[in-house]
């Protein structure tokens, strides 16, 4: 009865197929996000700035009046929306999800830092927990596509 219960709760026994359909909603996702980010620019501040006006915690991020920024977070969020669509349609292409991974360490990272050390931006939050929540399922898709199955001999 044991044996059977763990079955049941251990990785499903295609990755791959979960890894593809996740791989398509990112890509949809960071499309949707990189269009309204470049054309909404004002609203998706304001939106970000619902959080710490309501709740009264950290502080609200200004309005940017520097387009330079908008076209180079427009840019990461086209390159990670292509990237998902090609790890989609080749999964078993490890170096598409380490790029992806990457992309993702390196925002959770310095969104933390200023965070921490330039000031209480509700923003910094709003992008450090998605960005570390998609690294650590990241981190689950690589290593129980690859490396699992290498550990297993």
């Amino acid at each position: 009865m044991q044996k059977d219960i763990s079955e049941k709760v251990s990785t499903p026994k295609n990755p791959l197929k979960h890894l593809v359909f996740f791989l398509r909603v990112m890509g949809v996702i960071y499309a949707l996000l990189a269009f309204l980010f470049f054309f909404f620019p004002s609203e998706f501040f304001y939106l970000v700035n619902v959080g710490p006006k309501v709740f009264k915690i950290t502080e609200t991020i200004p309005d940017s009046s520097e387009k330079f920024w908008l076209v180079q977070g427009t840019s990461m969020l086209a390159m990670l929306s292509a990237l998902s669509f090609l790890g989609a349609e080749s999964p078993k292409t490890r170096g598409y999800l380490l790029v992806h991974l990457l992309s993702k360490t390196v925002s959770s990272v310095g969104f933390l830092y200023l965070f921490l050390n330039d000031h209480r931006y509700f923003a910094y939050l709003v992008g450090f927990i998605p960005d570390s929540l998609l690294g650590l399922v990241l981190c689950w898709f690589i290593f129980s596509t690859f490396w699992k199955k290498n550990l297993a001999g």
